[in-house]
């Protein structure tokens, strides 16, 4: 409903009005995505490609050392390294993470405000899995760490085919967009990016998108696939 309201929205709002928008929305983004701890995210990440086995072992025994220093200040992993008597200043393998129960979904469901740490104040997000098994389940994140691991993932995987998270890239698209027929070409300045409005194709419409990548000439094209 939401949607399709906003839809009738930008319907109503002229072509022009809908760049300025969307260039709004590109800045919002770029802030956010490519934020200084996105680039420390990635770097770190882009880094780690190149340890070996030894390298990256030391690594993640290091880092699961810091994840249980943490978690020890939640009242409920508090509980449960003190009823199995684990000590996270005594790692010494990834092994000893075997010494813990396995968290499942219903243990979120019942404790999960006892696993916030809340000596963080950073503003936090909800989260909520996709709900497959008849109930979802909420969990929050860090609001800077959600978008900066995230969008570090996603810019990984662009770097092994060599393309680069400002590179020249062309999106089918379709929220914002509007139904309309009117072959809707925007260019997001902030992102480097180029936007085609997928709903309503014509001929026309389809002419005027080939002629804007021709002259565009992007390195990457996104959109998504659809059944036929």
């Amino acid at each position: 409903m939401a949607a399709s309201y906003r839809t009738k929205i930008v319907d109503l709002i002229p072509v022009w009005g809908i760049a300025v928008l969307a260039n709004g929305l590109g800045g919002y983004y770029r802030m956010n995505r490519y934020s200084s701890e996105m680039r420390r995210t990635l770097a770190e990440w882009l880094k780690l490609e190149k340890y070996d086995q030894q390298e990256l072992e030391a690594f993640q025994i290091d880092r699961l050392r810091y994840i249980a220093r943490v978690a020890y200040t939640t009242p409920y992993y508090k509980k449960v390294f003190a009823k199995v008597g684990f000590d996270p200043e005594k790692i010494t393998s990834l092994d000893d993470i075997k010494r813990l129960p396995v968290l499942g979904k219903d243990d979120l469901r019942q404790h999960g405000a006892e696993m916030i740490v809340t000596s963080n104040k950073a503003p936090r997000i909800k989260r909520h899995s996709s709900g497959t098994t008849g109930q979802p389940v909420t969990f929050y994140q860090p609001k800077r760490m959600a978008f900066a691991q995230g969008y570090a993932m996603l810019y990984q995987f662009y770097s092994w085919f060599g393309f680069s998270p400002l590179g020249r890239r062309a999106t089918m698209a379709g929220r914002y967009m509007g139904h309309k027929p009117r072959g809707v070409v925007i260019r997001n300045y902030f992102e480097n990016q180029l936007l085609l409005g997928v709903h309503s194709l014509s001929t026309l419409s389809v002419q005027d998108y080939m002629s804007a990548l021709e002259k565009f000439s992007p390195e990457l094209l996104q959109a998504h696939p659809l059944p036929c």
